[in-house]
């Protein structure tokens, strides 16, 4: 899962024991899937331990062609007790079907941030929808990123709600890690009525 909140849920979800089965998922986007499985692929199976979380992913482009960049970040704490997370710790780039192209853990020790006090009046199953919304408004703004065209008024609103709506889901003590994952993909978004994420 992409937020700090959605990572908890998974690991409550899992110690449920005897409680009442929660309702099925609603369907998840093909990014949001391949994001889902990014940590374990190729490079990644071996350099990035399964219980870090994985940021919203970055569109960017390769040699032309479309592609992202997600980073992942550690936490200390317990379930109980709650979580204190990280500063990046490794970073990837994968296709949009979610093979992995590079993978690594970055040098340094990270520091631990501040908790995120926003999310506290939302419900953990209000994170995780919001969350995968996110992904496929991420999805949608790609395409128009990729088609290297100018993409209109409609294309400008659809922009500046995304970037809106993706300020609101990031951590604010992750925005300078978000805008290097890569700086023209933000630089895009500010010509085209966003704003990139800032604290």
């Amino acid at each position: 899962m992409t937020t700090r909140r959605a990572w908890l849920a998974l690991l409550l979800s899992a110690c449920a024991c005897g409680r009442k089965e929660p309702p099925p998922a609603a369907p998840v986007s093909a990014l949001e899937a391949a994001v889902r499985t990014v940590p374990a692929e190729g490079a990644c199976g071996t350099q990035i331990p399964i219980h870090w979380s994985t940021s919203f992913p970055v569109p960017s482009m390769r040699g032309g062609k479309l592609h992202y960049r997600v980073f992942f970040f550690g936490r200390d704490g317990t379930p109980e007790k709650g979580f204190i997370f990280h500063s990046p710790e490794g970073e990837a780039s994968f296709t949009p079907d979610g093979r992995v192209l590079d993978c690594r853990q970055l040098p340094g020790k990270a520091i631990q941030i501040p908790p995120d006090p926003r999310f506290d009046a939302l419900t953990l199953d209000e994170i995780i929808a919001r969350s995968s919304q996110l992904h496929s408004d991420i999805e949608a703004v790609a395409a128009y990123y990729a088609a290297g065209r100018d993409i209109g008024e409609t294309g400008r609103a659809r922009v500046a709600a995304f970037a809106r709506d993706f300020a609101g889901l990031a951590d604010p003590a992750h925005a300078a890690a978000y805008r290097a994952l890569d700086p023209d993909f933000w630089a895009w978004i500010e010509k085209n009525g966003g704003a990139a994420p800032s604290k």
